[in-house]
């Protein structure tokens, strides 16, 4: 794609598995789209990824979405600000559990993404924003300044550090309401040293990333939405299965149906049609050829109504 020139703008969804252990909402397999934007490090594109996300989320009705920004800056900056890291991380002696410490000597700014120690620790450490470089300030001076003028909303947080280490200068995730750990819709940044480092060319390049399942679980009413059931089609007796199944391709035109082929009582198909609270029971029953039972269970109210007209019957139901 290098070759192409310019920037390309890629989206992708997808299985994606960890090795990790499960919790709620977050899956060993899980469910992933993303957005990428390759070939610049104009600070323009940062902004662009984090509206398309803010703007996605919006689609899909959510409304107090938590932006959270912060820059982790260029190897220049961090190389500096470890050694400041580790040495105030190192400061906190017993604080700091042995086999914590030597992860955090290869990477001291993971202890920012740690799960270990609370907020007025981290605190107590100096923040990468202190130490990073003009070229790597300007650059997150640039990008809030856009987010300002297009009208996202976001707040800065200078502990984010996300949780992979490729990641350069700018870094976000978006969380939803008051659900503690589990809040976090998505997250993103710049990764201007990841393709290199895999043996492409020097292109700098941002993205995002959000687990569907995560999505789907944090929606606004989500899980309390599901389609009404309009006809229940309950076959008495033999032999009217595929005069039923013809019914029910006609009524799907009008709305959602179920037909019941179970064999059970006439009884039992109209108990089961009013638990799953379908607006209309039919019944086709064997001893009765013409005509089926048309049971409209919000009004109470039955009619016969023949065979040959019960399509223009739905119809005129549905006000079609």
């Amino acid at each position: 794609m290098h070759r192409w020139g310019g920037i390309q703008r890629l989206w992708y969804q997808g299985p994606m598995f960890r090795y990790d252990r499960p919790q709620a909402g977050r899956y060993r397999q899980f469910h992933q789209v993303g957005a990428e934007a390759i070939g610049s490090a104009n600070a323009a594109l940062d902004a662009e990824i984090i509206q398309l996300t803010v703007d996605a989320f919006g689609e899909l009705g959510f409304s107090d979405l938590d932006v959270r920004l912060n820059s982790v800056g260029t190897e220049i900056s961090r190389a500096r600000y470890r050694a400041v890291l580790l040495t105030a991380i190192e400061g906190l002696g017993a604080e700091i559990a042995p086999e914590a410490l030597a992860r955090y000597r290869q990477n001291p700014l993971r202890i920012f993404d740690s799960k270990e120690y609370g907020a007025a620790l981290k605190r107590r450490l100096p923040l990468i924003s202190e130490h990073l470089i003009d070229d790597d300030r300007d650059h997150f001076l640039q990008v809030k300044d856009l987010l300002q003028a297009l009208g996202v909303k976001f707040a800065e947080d200078p502990h984010l550090v996300r949780g992979l280490d490729y990641y350069t200068r700018t870094v976000f995730e978006v969380y939803h309401g008051a659900q503690g750990a589990q809040s976090a819709l998505c997250g993103g940044g710049r990764y201007d040293g990841l393709i290199a480092e895999c043996g492409g060319p020097d292109t700098p390049a941002i993205g995002m990333s959000a687990g569907l399942e995560r999505i789907v679980e944090a929606m606004p009413g989500g899980e309390e939405k599901e389609m009404p059931l309009k006809y229940y089609i309950a076959c008495v007796g033999q032999g009217m299965e595929a005069r039923a199944m013809q019914f029910a391709r006609v009524l799907r035109a009008f709305g959602s149906v179920e037909l019941d082929v179970s064999g059970r009582s006439k009884k039992t198909q109209l108990e089961a049609a009013s638990k799953k609270h379908a607006r209309v029971a039919i019944v086709l029953d064997a001893s009765e050829l013409d005509t089926v039972a048309w049971h409209d269970l919000a009004s109470r109210k039955e009619a016969r109504v023949a065979f040959d007209v019960l399509e223009a019957h739905a119809r005129r139901d549905a006000g079609a």
